[in-house]
């Protein structure tokens, strides 16, 4: 399966990213994301391709 290839960030209101999980699919990534901004919480989640 190899590493990882997608990554969730966490993006605070000062702007600082903060890995949270890396994962296999995109799909995974998007969907976990979209669960942490459905809490209600300020930050902004964002998926990234791993280089």
């Amino acid at each position: 399966m190899g590493p990882a290839k997608w990554i969730l960030y966490r993006v605070d209101d000062n702007g600082n990213e903060t890995e949270m999980y890396r994962f296999h699919q995109q799909e995974s990534a998007v969907w976990v994301g979209k669960k942490y901004e459905k809490k209600g919480h300020k930050q902004l989640y964002l998926v990234t391709k791993a280089t």
